[in-house]
């Protein structure tokens, strides 16, 4: 039997709930009601640290590709993704990139808040959550080998619910209360987790 999506969406917002199960489509979000919060230093410069780890092995790579007369996008990656999430009862757990998992599985722990990061080709990565009683928050945007953008929130108890990403072609992940790994997405301009169904995000998957 074929779904009507389209017929399914209409029917979340009627209900005012959405579950974003890799739809791959933007949201229109309600205004935020807080401003940002600024990463932690230690945090950003870990998160920078495992970026400069990548960059420096995609020189190597690229090297060994010009050596060998092979093109060099054959070798090394356009862009790399790392990232850090605070989880309750935790804080901020090591980072981690290109696809692996930031957050908990299995310990009924919600995460609050990511910082995020990217290095590659020159372009700009903003990232929009929807947070437990607040709602949407405002946009951050990271450049590509600039400083990480922080969403969420820390040291409130606020669980991060989904999160809506306005990038180049990237992929993601949520694994969220009751429901378990969504279906991962791959696209631009796109959401993951849910809204208006009070269930946090617990661990999140993010690629390039």
């Amino acid at each position: 039997m074929r779904i009507n999506r389209a017929a399914l969406a209409l029917a979340a917002m009627l209900l005012g709930t959405t579950a974003f199960a890799g739809a791959g489509t933007a949201v229109a979000a309600p205004q935020a009601s807080s401003a940002l919060e600024q990463p932690p230093a230690s945090v950003a410069a870990e998160v920078k640290a495992k970026l400069k780890v990548l960059e420096d092995a995609d020189r190597v790579a690229a090297a060994k590709a010009r050596a060998s007369d092979l093109p060099e996008s054959q070798a090394v990656s356009s862009y790399h993704i790392c990232y850090s999430a605070h989880v309750q009862d935790i804080g901020w757990m090591p980072t981690v990139c290109d696809g692996a998992v930031a957050g908990t599985v299995g310990q009924g722990k919600q995460m609050e808040a990511l910082v995020i990061g990217v290095t590659g080709d020159p372009a700009s990565f903003s990232f929009r959550a929807h947070v437990a009683q607040d709602g949407w928050l405002p946009w951050g945007t990271t450049f590509v080998n600039g400083d990480p953008v922080m969403i969420g929130t820390t040291h409130q108890g606020k669980s991060l619910q989904a999160i809506t990403f306005s990038t180049p072609v990237m992929g993601a992940q949520a694994h969220v209360r009751n429901i378990g790994w969504q279906a991962p997405v791959y696209s631009l301009n796109f959401t993951i987790g849910t809204t208006g169904q009070d269930l946090p995000m617990e661990a999140v998957k993010m690629w390039t």
